[in-house]
């Protein structure tokens, strides 16, 4: 996963390990809007995601940080349900 040209997480177990020992404690509260959401199919189990989004973050002293952004990913079909690959955030500064 990457953020801003930098990659945050190697892989999805990086990125769970963080959420379950970090971000649980300090954000209390996620808000996530999408908007103008593009899904484009490749093949039956795979499509691209492009989508603007809105995030409200709630800490453990219940403030809020707002920032909004764009998000893309290639989104794969698994045993699972469909599952985000290549993820990509861009936050407008």
């Amino acid at each position: 996963m990457i953020s801003d040209g930098q990659m945050v997480f190697p892989n999805h177990e990086a990125a769970e390990k963080f959420i379950k020992t970090t971000l649980v404690k300090t954000i209390t509260k996620i808000n996530l809007k999408w908007n103008n959401t593009r899904i484009d199919p490749l093949t039956p189990d795979m499509a691209l995601m492009a989508s603007g989004f809105h995030e409200d973050l709630t800490d453990n002293k219940d403030v809020i940080t707002k920032c909004d952004g764009y998000f893309t990913a290639l989104v794969q079909k698994t045993g699972k349900g469909w599952q985000l690959r290549d993820a990509h955030w861009s936050i407008k500064h």
